[in-house]
């Protein structure tokens, strides 16, 4: 019985483990290039988000540098490997993800999730089965993950055997737990009820507003499903991602799409940047990526109102998203030029900036290429003169050199080229240069023009 009380005690120990003064130990036995990510996933505010913008922007810096870029395989490898920690005068060894802090570890399962389409498969399986040895700290949130997990591991199998059949069109690889938030036992028991309880008299009012109008004869059963479940804008954003999943949004007709997003605009309590983001993916989103044709009045409508209330969400989750896809076409294009122009702030152009210059890949793992819809974005943005950083015009350089290689030919690039020239000359003169080597290798009437204004540049 006393040995019983003495392993309970140790059990106990462990959950609770570890003492603050380990957590600098930790990071330091981490790579050099990862530790600065825990700084970011220690954020009070949306942590998955700033350990992201982390991520891109160490890419990004390493782009023309001799530094080692940020490499999954060796995050994900210290994670997992053992750390020798003493308690009670006895030598315990566990993973290192177990020893930080419970907060870090949630945002970092939460980060490593929301990137799982780029994490090597085998990367994540370690990582489970490294989880799954440890029952006692598998449990609530922690097991919740490794479901998460496992069925991101299941999709990315799924989708390599497609690609090697030939069966099909890639899955979009979308990943909707960028936005996490600390959930809290009123929230979890929020959440459970969610999922427990598929049928109860209260219901979500903004959504039944819509349906009452606009689905009581094709899409009844939407409705019902509307009708179960109670909303209130302080969800966390895993139960928002439940709601719009378990309702479909990404299947109901534009129609529809556009009173719910009306509707959201509306709503009388602010919703968090997280549950806005989520919202726009799954309803906004597929509507854009679906057009064929420009986007109808409605529809720009609706859009406009939700990108002006909420610029930043729209930005990442629809904007951003788009840019990265191989399908980005003329009425995307449209639509999200109109948006930058007319519906967003400068510091919001400035981000979508950094998140254009961050990106490596497209939605299905190749690199990221611009195409001249992309110039076209990037072009709309120059146009309207956003003050740049020293270091994001460095970053801004840096790019267009790198994309330069396969966009001699574009007239619309070299078209950009001189409009960043002329525009930014105090900048351009900082980075004299690379410029050179962009205009040398155009292949354009204007490289001619071009080298002139560059000139110019070095003399004032």
């Amino acid at each position: 019985m006393a040995d019983e009380d003495g392993n309970s005690t140790h059990k106990k120990d462990l959950v609770d483990f570890p003492p603050v003064n380990l957590l600098d130990t930790l990071i330091s036995s981490f790579p050099k290039e990862w530790r600065g990510i825990f700084a970011a996933l220690d954020s009070e505010n949306f942590p998955v988000q700033a350990a992201t913008f982390w991520l891109q922007k160490k890419s990004s810096n390493n782009m023309l540098l001799s530094d080692i870029p940020p490499n999954w395989n060796d995050f994900i490898d210290h994670l997992v490997s053992d750390f020798p920690v003493v308690l009670n005068d006895k030598l315990f060894f566990k993973p290192r993800i177990l020893l930080l802090p419970l907060s870090i570890q949630r945002n970092a399962l939460g980060f490593i999730s929301y990137h799982s389409c780029v994490v090597p498969v085998e990367s994540l399986e370690k990582l489970v089965h490294s989880l799954s040895k440890f029952s006692i700290e598998l449990e609530g949130w922690r097991a919740t993950y490794v479901k998460i997990l496992v069925s991101k591991i299941n999709e990315l199998k799924r989708s390599r055997c497609e690609a090697l059949n030939d069966k099909g069109q890639s899955n979009d690889g979308e990943n909707n737990l960028l936005y996490t938030e600390i959930i809290t036992e009123e929230s979890k028991a929020r959440f459970e009820e969610l999922i427990n309880k598929n049928k109860s008299s209260r219901n979500i009012p903004w959504f039944s507003q819509v349906l009452d109008s606009e689905m009581r004869e094709d899409d009844g059963n939407i409705s019902e499903k509307i009708s179960s479940v109670h909303m209130e804008m302080t969800l966390i954003c895993l139960e928002m991602e439940y709601i719009c999943t378990q309702l479909n949004l990404k299947g109901i007709k534009e129609s529809l799409a556009i009173s719910l997003c009306t509707q959201f605009v509306a709503l009388a309590t602010e919703p968090s940047f997280g549950n806005a983001a989520i919202f726009a993916t799954h309803c906004l989103l597929p509507k854009v990526q679906e057009l064929k044709q420009a986007a109808s009045r409605a529809l720009l409508t609706a859009v406009s109102l939700f990108a002006k209330k909420h610029s930043r969400a729209f930005c990442d989750s629809v904007i951003a998203r788009l840019v990265q896809q191989s399908n980005f076409d003329t009425p995307q294009v449209d639509l999200v030029n109109k948006v930058v122009k007319e519906c967003v702030s400068e510091d919001t152009r400035i981000h979508l900036l950094e998140l254009i210059f961050a990106t490596k890949s497209e939605n299905q793992g190749c690199p990221f290429l611009w195409s001249e819809n992309t110039v076209s974005v990037v072009q709309t943005v120059v146009d309207l003169k956003p003050e740049f950083s020293d270091d994001l015009f460095r970053t801004f350089a840096g790019v267009l050199e790198q994309q330069s290689r396969h966009l001699s030919k574009s007239l619309k690039f070299a078209k950009m080229l001189l409009a960043v020239i002329k525009t930014y000359g105090k900048h351009v003169s900082m980075h004299f240069n690379t410029f050179v080597r962009i205009l040398e290798g155009n292949e354009t009437f204007l490289k001619k023009a071009g080298l002139s204004a560059l000139q110019k540049t070095s003399n004032s």
